[in-house]
């Protein structure tokens, strides 16, 4: 498992595009964290097991102080370090040379549109298409690794080709992977969504004619919030995919608290709606319809599939430079997320006994390490405890239950709480299972990483009383 930190180090931007985040009444809200908060932010998350970073605000560049945190970043041990920009205020000369220097390794650049009119229309600022050019030119100069941020609105669905032959043509040195982001019901395409009953559909895009042309010109691409079942071919191409198919998970600033929190593959709020998507076998890899869109009625753009999801998880597993051989387990822990139904794991070609996800854990008093398991809760198998549609388990030690132990009886405790809260609020496996890990933190354990497991696992049944941490 992977872990990225997405955080926030700077409140308020220059743009103020048609579907705006900061108009999100839900989204967070930050002051402008001093270089010694964000240090213990950066600290906090790095012994929590982050390692990748990106910085995001806000327009993050306008922290003038941008250098030192990077450089704070990489000295505490981060690996892939980016920040987020829309590019407009990288007009003073070498200052994008001189995060380089301190660490940076890639950019995530908000673009939307490739002609002035069309740029300044969704970025509403009359200045966003010629900032933005001047910034790209600098970035092409540095043949700076970057990710282009491309939301998909009302106003550039029909330009979506024509946008990436304009990077590909005018910045020709920019090693560019293109992140196309259908518009989310968030901020201010929430609003107008609720304003006016409507949205974009996604019948209005043609992510299949896009992607051919992605894939002939050899681009690099990503498909964000998009269903599997409308990206013909190019599901390889599923962003949310290749985070479930490598097991890169996130921690985010979410609410009530405003604190960074575990996040799973970031699939809070998505669903598989039923009526189309019962027996589809992509189910188990697939993220389905983002927040709010069932209601406007998007489930009538889908369609169930028939596909291998096998061949797909090898694709993505290859792509990004991992054993395509273990595409058989990654599969076989998807298929044990709450709502893939019993139907649709019979229908799979590939069924495969694999031992659940561990969760491994260390205590200063405790000689031996603590492995937890948070499956789906499933008919006849055995488990410390269940809820609705979880079951939490844990190995035993060679000729000795760990239940014995006190400290592990009071994690148990802990850990039987924390799923049946999950569990109360809808949330998926992944959260229960992060919920898990905090509740053994609280409890003195320390999360160890741990390898993806190979082989099946038997699992402790314990009917005793537990106390409570």
């Amino acid at each position: 498992m992977t872990h990225t930190a997405i955080l926030d180090i700077q409140d308020g931007c220059n743009l103020a595009c048609v579907f705006c985040l900061e108009d999100d009444a839900n989204r967070p809200t930050i002051a402008n964290p001093a270089v010694s908060d964000v240090h213990k932010l950066l600290d906090d998350l790095y012994e929590r097991g982050a390692r990748n970073i990106t910085f995001m605000g806000g327009e993050t560049f306008f922290r003038k102080d941008l250098g030192t945190i990077i450089r704070d970043a990489r000295r505490l041990g981060y690996t892939r370090i980016g920040v987020t920009t829309n590019g407009t205020i990288l007009s003073t000369p070498n200052f994008l040379r001189r995060q380089v220097e301190a660490g940076l390794d890639f950019i995530e650049f908000s673009l939307h549109g490739h002609t002035p009119e069309l740029a300044n229309a969704i970025g509403r600022r009359p200045y966003t298409f010629s900032r933005q050019a001047t910034a790209l030119a600098q970035i092409n100069e540095l043949a700076l690794p970057t990710i282009f941020n491309v939301v998909i609105c009302e106003e550039n669905k029909d330009h979506l080709i024509d946008l990436a032959r304009y990077v590909m043509e005018s910045f020709p040195r920019i090693p560019a992977h293109f992140k196309f982001k259908f518009v989310a019901l968030q901020g201010r395409a929430a609003s107008e969504a609720r304003k006016n009953g409507t949205s974009l559909r996604y019948e209005d895009v043609d992510a299949v004619a896009l992607g051919d042309f992605l894939a002939a010109h050899n681009l690099d691409y990503w498909f964000w919030n998009f269903p599997l079942c409308r990206l013909g071919d190019h599901v390889g191409a599923s962003h949310e995919l290749n985070m479930m198919a490598s097991d890169e998970q996130f921690f985010d600033l979410v609410r009530p608290d405003n604190e960074y929190e575990p996040t799973g593959y970031q699939l809070a709020g998505f669903v598989r709606p039923e009526r189309t998507c019962a027996t589809c076998t992509l189910r188990a890899i697939c993220p389905g319809l983002g927040p709010g869109y069932v209601e406007l009625g998007a489930e009538s753009a889908l369609h169930a599939r028939q596909d291998d999801p096998l061949p797909f998880l090898e694709l993505v597993l290859r792509r990004r430079f991992l054993d395509p051989a273990s595409a058989p387990v990654r599969l076989a822990h998807l298929t044990t997320r709450p709502d893939v139904p019993a139907q649709v794991r019979a229908k799979l070609p590939h069924q495969v006994e694999v031992r659940p996800l561990q969760l491994l854990f260390s205590h200063a008093a405790v000689p031996r390490p603590l492995e937890l398991f948070v499956t789906a809760a499933a008919p006849g198998r055995r488990a410390f405890f269940r809820t609705p549609h979880f079951a939490l388990s844990y190995a035993s030690w060679p000729g000795a239950d760990p239940f014995k132990d006190a400290n592990v009886s009071l994690v148990l405790a802990a850990a039987t709480r924390a799923i049946e809260d999950a569990d109360a609020a809808g949330a998926p496996i992944e959260s229960a299972r992060g919920a898990v890990v905090r509740a053994a933190e609280d409890c003195g354990w320390q999360a160890v990483e741990s390898p993806m497991p190979t082989q099946a696992a038997q699992f402790p049944a314990n009917s005793g009383q537990v106390a409570a941490c």
